[in-house]
């Protein structure tokens, strides 16, 4: 009886499914910003950054490219269905690869620091990600605050380069 019981939970579980398979298919409510009304979310950015251009990602989902203060990144839309009802915005921003670089820098990075992740691709580039949620709309004041941690994220990530670099440079040293 007790393996009939878990079964049928487990089939319940995999029948309910999980983030992986969210998407935002409801309008985006008057007011609020949303990655399933890509406009909205160009817009606030362009208020929030001087240099903001949309374009189309290979797989045609929507992409804004912006130079930053201390980085430039993209604003990707993700969870798409069709090449729309986007479900979250991924801020992202890409560094070449160099040997301080690492993985265990990425390591070290996300140890000490909440927001944004980072990571080392196959190639030995260093991304630094943070993803939010859009689902049933954000209000501007919310979507300015995630942004304003993720400026806040590059700043301290690039104060972290330095320390980084300056430790495995001796002639740095004073």
């Amino acid at each position: 009886m007790r393996r009939v019981y878990l079964a049928a939970i487990g089939v319940a579980v995999l029948a309910m499914g999980g983030p992986a398979g969210a998407s935002d298919d409801k309008p985006c409510p008057s007011g609020l910003v949303c990655a399933s009304k890509p406009d909205t979310i160009t817009s606030i950015m362009k208020s929030l950054e001087p240099k903001v251009k949309m374009r189309k990602a290979d797989d045609d989902d929507p992409v804004i490219d912006v130079e930053g203060p201390v980085y430039d990144y993209e604003v990707m839309f993700m969870d798409c269905k069709n090449r729309a009802q986007c479900a979250a915005v991924t801020f992202s921003s890409a560094f070449k690869a160099e040997p301080l670089l690492d993985v265990d820098f990425a390591n070290r990075w996300n140890r000490e620091h909440r927001i944004p992740k980072a990571y080392v691709d196959k190639d030995g580039a260093l991304y630094l990600q943070l993803e939010v949620s859009t689902i049933g709309g954000l209000t501007r004041a919310n979507f300015r605050d995630w942004k304003e941690w993720w400026d806040s994220g590059l700043s301290d990530f690039a104060k972290f380069y330095d320390k980084e670099s300056d430790a495995r440079d001796p002639k740095k040293k004073v």
